[in-house]
């Protein structure tokens, strides 16, 4: 709220089965300014995937599953953030 004049951050992870495709994260920003409330869903993206460890473990059509693992990246370097107001897979 410092960087941007938003009013209202909201944040939401799924939790349990995500099938390919769906959202996995919600953001929602309200802000006077549709700029300042997209460049804040943005970095809301990017700082929860640098300090949340993200577990997933994959499920194939066969039956067999991946050995999971976390993701973790980076903000302001490294891999761009997803979609902001809608979600991100």
């Amino acid at each position: 709220r410092t960087k941007w004049a938003v009013e209202y951050v909201a944040m939401q992870h799924r939790l349990g089965s995500c099938p390919i495709g769906e959202a996995s994260v919600l953001i929602a920003c309200s802000s006077p300014h549709r700029k300042e409330a997209l460049e804040a869903c943005h970095y809301a993206i990017d700082a929860l995937k640098a300090t949340v460890p993200i577990w997933k473990k994959e499920f194939y059509g066969d039956g067999t599953g991946g050995d999971g693992g976390s993701y973790t990246g980076h903000v302001n370097g490294g891999q761009k953030g997803h979609g902001a107001i809608a979600g991100a897979a």
